[in-house]
Order: structure tokens, then C-alpha cells, then sequence
């Protein structure tokens, strides 16, 4: 049964005309502020970026790279590649390869290299990836584009890194450490819209 509130000065039984519409359904809205939202995408962003400070790379916690460490040692490789790339010394026929001697990876192998460059490369990658979703951010926008496509990356490596051959229970598993798990996964925060 409802309740019906009478206005003071009114007297009872009779209804003013603006009484109808009060026992009507009231709809209540409540406006959430977009300010807490945008918290979790720089959640993200930090956790990617402390995530470089952190081992990649940890063999038996003997030996660990971490990812800012990853970053300069790809980048000396490519410099050095560079610095080859206009170097002959191969000499008269050195780097010829005869068709019987020609090998195959396999479908195991391509995958072991496939993850193997992107392991290399993901320091570098997310890097990449938080400092655009920092720029998307500081523009007012969502940056969930950015965590699709860092979130795919994560997943071919996966994929890759599955496929891949191992040996005597060793794979690139045993040498991924705390920190590429972090900046790999901690990108879902980037998704919140």
C-alpha cells in the first residue's frame, strides 16, 4: 500500500494538483566522477615501468638482467650490427651455403625463435607502450588500444613460447623472471575505460 505524504497547509482527503505527480516512480541518478577511473590506467602505466627496473631475465637467481639492462644490451647489438653491415670480410664465396647442406628449424624451432626475439625485444616494447598510454592520458582519452595491443603481444610470445621445444624440463620459461610477468600482465590495467 502507498504511503501518501500530504503538504503542510493541506488538508487531508484533498490532494493538491502537484500530489500526482509525487506518487509517481522517482528515478535517482547518481553521477560517478570519470577522475576515479582514469587511476587504474596509470596504475598500468607505473607498474610497466617499475616493472624495467625489476630481473627479466633470472637464471637460478644467480644470474639476473633486468629490463632497462635488456634495453642497452639490445641496443649494442643492433649498433654493432650496424657497424658489420658494411664490412666485407666474408671474402671469395665464405658465406655460401650448398643446398645439401641447407637445414630446417622445424615448426618447434621457428617457434623457440619467434619467442626468443620477442622476449629480446619486450623491455623495449613496453616501454614503448607506457609512455604512449602516458601521452593518451595526460590527452584525457582512454588508452585501451594500447593494452590490446600489448596484451597480444604477451599473447604470441605465449603462444610462441609454448610451441617451443624444451629440454629435459628447461625452457624459456626457466629463465623469464618476476619482472617481464609484471609489465606483461600489469597492462590490463590499461584497458579500463
Amino acid at each position: 500500500t502507498p504511503i501518501h505524504v500530504g503538504m503542510a497547509g493541506s488538508t487531508p482527503g484533498m490532494a493538491p494538483m502537484g500530489m500526482a505527480a509525487m506518487n509517481q516512480p522517482q528515478q535517482v541518478v547518481i553521477m560517478q566522477e570519470k577522475g576515479s577511473k582514469k587511476i587504474l590506467p596509470w596504475v598500468g602505466v607505473g607498474l610497466i615501468l617499475i616493472s624495467l627496473f625489476m630481473p627479466y631475465v633470472s637464471v637460478m637467481g644467480f644470474f639476473e638482467v633486468s629490463g632497462f639492462e635488456m634495453i642497452g644490451y639490445v641496443g649494442e647489438v643492433f649498433e654493432a650490427v650496424g657497424d658489420d653491415s658494411g664490412d666485407d670480410s666474408l671474402g671469395d664465396g665464405g658465406g655460401d651455403i650448398d643446398d645439401e647442406d641447407d637445414f630446417s628449424l622445424g615448426a618447434e624451432g621457428w617457434a623457440l625463435v619467434v619467442a626468443a626475439i620477442l622476449f629480446v625485444l619486450s623491455p623495449l616494447f613496453f616501454l614503448i607502450t607506457s609512455i604512449t598510454s602516458s601521452i593518451i592520458l595526460l590527452m584525457g582519452k582512454s588508452p585501451r588500444i594500447v593494452g590490446i595491443v600489448h596484451l597480444a603481444y604477451v599473447a604470441i610470445f605465449m603462444v610462441a613460447a609454448l610451441a617451443s621445444p624444451s629440454l629435459e624440463g628447461f625452457s624459456i620459461f626457466s629463465i623469464i623472471g618476476f619482472g617481464f610477468y609484471m609489465g606483461a600482465f600489469s597492462s590490463g590495467a590499461l584497458l579500463a575505460k
